[in-house]
């Protein structure tokens, strides 16, 4: 060891470890509340990063495309920059504009375009919409139908203050994907020609417009995936006696909250059919247990507390499982399972 290196490790101070490579880093996956190039990425967890120049997005048509409620895969550099965004197909509600509107002065129609039918779509050159559901985002499919081809207007989403929301180019033939955010309450849709006069509104097809409803979808719980978490437990104790268990309510993410109550459910029954149960916990928990949480289950006779995490992917969402031993806070066994589509 050069004599320097001895004096720097005496004193404590600490050698810089290489970065880990891309593949071994954390990924983080949450919830998009905003985004953008100068102001980075927050999500609903409460995590913010700030993007790397030139981020790499996936599953989206770029950085502007993504919205509030997409869930997304983000990875960081050593510096904790995002350097690539995935934004993941999510189970998401959806409501055709129509039934999420049944107010406003639109005229609905069944639209039929290279061979794809689009229901409930729309006419519309001025229209406002008093939404009345929470709702985090619009899609549709646009066209422009003039009588006189080579045309062009411009399609724009607007809030309730004016703000164009969105807005593209739509050339006649031709048809354009939309996707915005929406920040709740009313919005107007507007489309303009080049020269800014109006059209006729049977000219501007809103094709199939839906909501994003702001509650996320259900992802049905097989039995067996309780199972597997509560087989796996009992292997991973390896013959160590818990005491009696109780469950905490689950976390999930990029799932309806209803999915951590079945899951919380399903635990108690699958490790009831191995150990001494004394119930649920209102509570969401993880492997460090505050005291209050743990004061809460052991005067309910708990001894541990069942923590598990639910994370959706399309391909297979990850569910993960702990016992944590209340009086030592140590996690006595763990266990994976895998919930198919």
């Amino acid at each position: 060891m050069h004599p320097s290196w001895g004096f720097l490790l005496l004193c404590g101070v600490a050698v810089a470890q290489p970065p880990l490579p891309p593949e071994e880093r954390p990924s983080i996956l949450g919830t998009v509340v905003k985004v953008s190039a100068a102001d980075g990425i927050a999500l609903e967890s409460g995590a913010t990063a700030p993007l790397a120049e030139g981020v790499r997005v996936s599953g989206a048509e770029g950085l502007a495309a993504i919205t509030a409620g997409d869930l997304v895969d983000l990875a960081q550099d050593a510096n904790g920059l995002v350097t690539s965004i995935r934004v993941l197909p999510r189970l998401t509600r959806r409501m055709p504009l129509i039934e999420a509107a049944p107010q406003a002065a639109v005229s609905r129609f069944w639209w039929t375009h290279d061979g794809r039918a689009y229901p409930d779509s729309l006419y519309g050159a001025d229209a406002t919409i008093p939404l009345q559901v929470a709702a985090v985002g619009l899609e549709a499919t646009l066209a422009y139908l003039p009588q006189e081809a080579g045309e062009a207007a411009e399609f724009a989403v607007l809030d309730a203050a004016g703000t164009v929301l969105w807005s593209a180019q739509v050339t006649t033939g031709a048809t354009v994907p939309l996707k915005c955010a929406l920040p709740g309450g009313q919005f107007a849709l507007r489309c303009r020609r080049a020269d800014g006069s109006t059209p006729d509104h049977t000219h501007c097809v809103w094709g199939g417009p839906t909501v994003v409803l702001k509650e996320l979808g259900l992802l049905p719980l097989p039995p067996s995936a309780a199972d597997e978490l509560a087989a796996g437990l009992e292997a991973s104790l390896k013959g160590v006696d818990p005491g009696p268990i109780a469950v905490a309510l689950p976390k999930v993410v990029g799932l309806s909250p209803h999915v951590a109550r079945d899951l919380q459910s399903d635990l108690l029954i699958a490790l009831g059919r191995r150990r001494a149960m004394v119930g649920l916990m209102p509570w969401e928990a993880g492997a460090l247990l505050p005291n209050a949480q743990r004061t809460a289950a052991q005067d309910r006779g708990a001894a541990a507390v069942a923590v598990a995490e639910l994370r959706y992917a399309p391909e297979g969402s990850e569910a993960r499982a702990s016992l944590v031993h209340l009086a030592s806070g140590e996690v006595l066994a763990t266990a994976e399972a895998t919930v198919k589509p």
